[in-house]
């Protein structure tokens, strides 16, 4: 039954300690046998030895398996726990293969070899109370927890092994007592450990114990998931986390194991230790976005889900998280509004996010009483450069053009494509209605210096208009209008050179 249940999930602790705990039961059972029937006392040395490992043994790996069972984890993470576990076992093995403390004398019956014990001797009495001892503990821890248990499924189980095992415990205790004052009987306390395997084998048939372990579903479900899969306690403690999860945050599943959920989502306050039990109130929950924050603190955008997760009994156990990583679809986002935003050959702000920022700056000439200064430009006799050169070497022109425009202004201004060889800039924060003539002259004198465009050496003039919020007005639109009626002014004047509106400027304008 051992190495079924082990073959069933070899990483699984509760498995191993099973097994281990079977194997110590069959040697003790193996030179019990071999001792009956062996021809001569230096024999039954030889075997009272033998079995001594497994009989020396089976309290501790017992009481390692109880508490493995009912789940003290946290104990088990202490290396006294372990020592005080397997100490007993290894100085009693000890003492019996060196002293021999156990058996005293050996008797033919017709039963086979009888042992006549040492109950004169302090360690043989220390053996009985450590069997005793650890093997009740065991027991008893196993008892109390499942009191407190909330898997029904797990009280089942519990129950089963815990009644047989006291019955076994008692009996054997019962004829073990027995023999050591009557040597004329057996010792059968061996064969009342066996009554303790039905309880077992009830528990793995009926309730699968030690057949789905969290491990194994872990490795066979979890890993075939391409997407993060966290599993969770009621309080949002991570239980186990699967490979994409690992891939994605940089962690590993021990490293993450029994941490916060919120470890993973520190900015968003849904996972707070407060908050969580809230959240996970609302389950199931779908495609919540948020953001994880991997080991390295990359945060990553992830679509969020979760439900809850119940045995067949229907208790709540903790639920399973979900999160797809959407870190594609976010830059492919950020291209999307980038292009809504920006003009596509020179990468300057379109006019929609100039009206944004046109607003903004709005918001604040009104709060510090500062003025605006709305910039149109216009390449001049750009058509004929088109005509003459091809669009391919215009559209080249406009891209250096930019650039050195973008070099003229502050940091604090702002400058768009409106389409064509129209550009226009918008200089904020100006406490003068003539504090743009700075800037104006040094686009004026970059633009002016030749351009070298396909090896070929290029010189081009630009003319604007100017209109001031909110002096000229405070609506964009007119604002606009009034600036390119200066620049026209100004190409009519001869170009190279800027304009500021003013009411004489829209009286030559009506006139024209």
């Amino acid at each position: 039954m051992g190495i079924y249940i082990v073959f069933q999930d070899r990483k699984a602790a509760l498995n191993r300690t099973f097994f281990m705990m079977n194997l110590s039961f069959a040697i003790y059972a193996i030179g019990s046998a071999f001792l009956l029937v062996a021809p001569d006392k230096d024999s039954c040395d030889l075997w009272i030895k033998i079995l001594a490992i497994g009989a020396f043994s089976f309290p501790s790996i017992g009481l390692h398996f109880f508490l493995i069972f009912s789940e003290r984890k946290k104990l088990l993470k202490k290396l006294w726990v372990y020592i005080l576990i397997y100490l007993p076992f290894f100085v009693l093995l000890i003492f019996e293969l060196t002293s021999n403390f156990y058996a005293k004398d050996y008797v033919f019956t017709n039963y086979g070899w009888l042992v006549i014990t040492r109950n004169d001797s302090v360690i043989f009495w220390l053996y009985n109370l450590y069997y005793t001892l650890y093997l009740s503990v065991g027991i008893l821890t196993a008892f109390f927890w499942l009191r407190k248990a909330d898997s029904v499924k797990k009280k089942k189980q519990g129950n089963l092994i815990i009644i047989f095992g006291l019955f076994s415990l008692l009996l054997s205790s019962l004829l073990y007592t027995i023999s050591l004052f009557n040597h004329n009987i057996p010792n059968f306390a061996t064969i009342t450990v066996v009554l303790w395997v039905p309880g077992f084998l009830y528990a793995i048939v009926k309730y699968k114990m030690m057949l789905i372990t969290p491990s194994m579903a872990a490795n066979q479900i979890l890993e075939t998931i391409k997407e993060s899969v966290i599993i969770v306690d009621k309080k949002g403690g991570i239980i186990i986390t699967n490979k994409e999860t690992n891939t994605l945050l940089g962690y590993t599943n021990d490293e993450l194991k029994g941490k916060p959920l919120g470890t993973l989502f520190p900015y968003d306050e849904n996972f707070t230790n407060e908050n969580i039990q809230n959240l996970f109130a609302k389950c199931p929950i779908q495609n919540m976005e948020t953001n994880f924050v991997s080991k390295n603190n990359e945060s990553i955008p992830v679509i969020f889900s979760a439900s809850e997760f119940r045995d067949s009994n229907g208790f709540l156990l903790g639920y399973i998280a979900a999160t797809r990583d959407i870190i594609n679809l976010k830059e492919a986002e950020k291209r999307l509004s980038h292009l809504a935003h920006h003009d596509s050959l020179t990468n300057l702000p379109n006019r929609l996010l100039f009206v944004d920022r046109f607003n903004q700056e709005v918001a604040k000439a009104k709060r510090y009483k500062t003025n605006i200064a709305v910039v149109m430009i216009d390449l001049d006799h750009f058509k004929e450069v088109n005509d003459n050169y091809g669009h391919d070497f215009g559209d080249l022109l406009l891209i250096e053009v930019s650039n050195r425009l973008k070099t003229s202004i502050r940091q604090c201004d702002s400058i768009a494509r409106f389409g064509g060889d129209e550009f226009v800039i918008l200089l904020s924060n100006l406490k003068d209605i003539n504090e743009f003539e700075p800037t104006a002259n040094r686009i004026i004198d970059n633009v002016s210096k030749p351009f070298l465009i396909d090896s070929k050496e290029f010189h081009i003039t630009i003319s604007m208009g100017v209109s001031v919020y909110p002096i000229n007005g405070t609506n964009l639109d007119i604002l606009l209008k009034y600036a390119d009626m200066a620049m026209y002014s100004v190409k009519e004047c001869g170009r190279n050179n800027y304009e500021l509106f003013t009411p004489v400027t829209d009286l030559m304008d009506k006139k024209l």
